[in-house]
């Protein structure tokens, strides 16, 4: 297990790390942009209230940076917030599990070579001490930060995406849902009835003529109203040439009541909302 001891220990020996990036503000004094990456675990024994420490100052004094000008914090693999306090001018920096960030240093140099670092989490969190200015940044490493808890369910789609040479494949994958028979028959000829009462749940629906018996005869469907054989408002679906070759057939998105009407009781459809 490891120990606040050992940790500090380990963190006091690490190095100024030369690292590439394409804009950059130094102090002057400073030749290239470098970084002190330096490791917390919050589950360790025998961590102080006050939390863990974090000096630069021996770095600075060989030359190796003139001053911290950036924090970049990441607390992905931490289960709780961590808070990093720069004493000087009392800056307080909090970063919640599961995220990360660039923050900028008050008053650099004169502030930037002492931080202590603590969090009431369990886990590993990392900053990277920079002699460069980064604007502020914040955001989720994670798509379920520990700290939020479960990812919340999402009724509309699930994306799946790839970025390649730059660009976002995405596959839509559209929600489950569970659909309900609303087929029959004709109970009346030529007498507007129900097919499906209004349901707000509803995502969608579809109708068919599927009754080769009666040759020629279409069926009529309203969304709006109740159904009329041949009057605006009414939509038709086309008689069924045989079984093997339906008829014509409606769908939508609609959530109210839908009507439907044929010339001859006894005409069968199919029909199905979800």
């Amino acid at each position: 297990m490891s120990t606040y001891g050992g940790i500090q220990a380990a963190n006091s020996q690490a190095l100024a790390i030369p690292f590439n990036i394409g804009w950059h503000t130094l102090l002057k004094g400073d030749v290239v942009p470098r970084a002190i990456v330096q490791q917390y675990d919050f589950g360790a024994s025998n961590i102080p209230v006050s939390g863990y420490t974090s000096d630069m100052t021996a770095l600075i004094n060989q030359g190796r940076v003139k001053g911290i000008q950036t924090l970049f914090v990441d607390n992905i693999g931490n289960n709780g917030p961590l808070l990093v306090i720069n004493p000087v001018f009392n800056q307080q920096i909090s970063i919640p599990a599961g995220y990360q960030g660039y923050f900028p240093i008050m008053g650099s140099p004169q502030s930037g070579n002492y931080f202590s670092i603590s969090s009431t989490g369990t886990g590993i969190a990392q900053v990277a001490f920079l002699n460069v200015f980064i604007q502020q940044a914040i955001w989720a490493g994670l798509v379920s930060p520990p700290s939020v808890g479960a990812p919340l369910a999402v009724s509309d789609a699930i994306l799946d995406a790839m970025v390649v040479a730059g660009l976002f494949n995405v596959r839509t994958t559209p929600a489950q849902v569970t659909d309900t028979d609303r087929s029959g028959i004709i109970t009346a000829g030529g007498v507007s009835q129900l097919l499906m009462p209004a349901n707000a749940a509803r995502k969608g629906w579809q109708v068919q003529n599927i009754d080769s018996n009666f040759s020629g005869e279409a069926l009529w469907v309203n969304t709006t109203g109740a159904a009329q054989i041949q009057q605006p408002g009414s939509s038709a679906l086309a008689a069924a040439a045989s079984i093997g070759f339906p008829g014509g057939s409606a769908s939508g998105q609609s959530s109210g009541a839908i009507y439907i009407i044929g010339a001859s009781t006894g005409h069968m459809f199919t029909a199905t909302e979800w």
